[in-house]
């Protein structure tokens, strides 16, 4: 299914599947949504080849995860040590839960933990 644009009028489609949704913004960015149950969406991946629009691009994404898709829970998590991840995503509203002990593996091939952090509905501000 399609959106129109919100924030940035770049934005392109959603593409489907059962359990993920792929936001395309032209060839600037993108954003990966899965579906771990009925109502509990993952961010699995958010993108852009563009500087200053990552907020723009995850406002158009929570907009259409809570008023789109009626979800009640958004969950992501990034490396520990990417303090300007954890900055930006907790200026959204994102609230820290938990560390994931090596959960990822760098290039260098040595293991980094990660921070869980969502958002509930209720919390979300659009």
């Amino acid at each position: 299914f399609l959106i129109a644009p919100h924030s940035l009028a770049e934005l392109g489609a959603i593409l489907c599947a059962d359990d993920q949704h792929a936001f395309v913004w032209g060839d600037t960015g993108h954003a990966l949504i899965t579906t771990a149950e009925p109502g509990v969406l993952g961010l699995a991946s958010i993108a852009s080849d563009q500087e200053g629009i990552g907020r723009d691009m995850l406002a158009a994404v929570l907009r259409e995860v809570f008023n789109g898709l009626g979800a009640h829970r958004l969950y992501l998590d990034v490396v520990a040590d990417n303090r300007r991840a954890r900055t930006f995503f907790a200026k959204a509203g994102f609230t820290e839960e938990g560390r994931l002990r090596e959960c990822w593996r760098r290039p260098d091939r040595q293991w980094a933990d990660c921070i869980l952090m969502a958002m509930l509905a209720r919390e979300w501000h659009g």
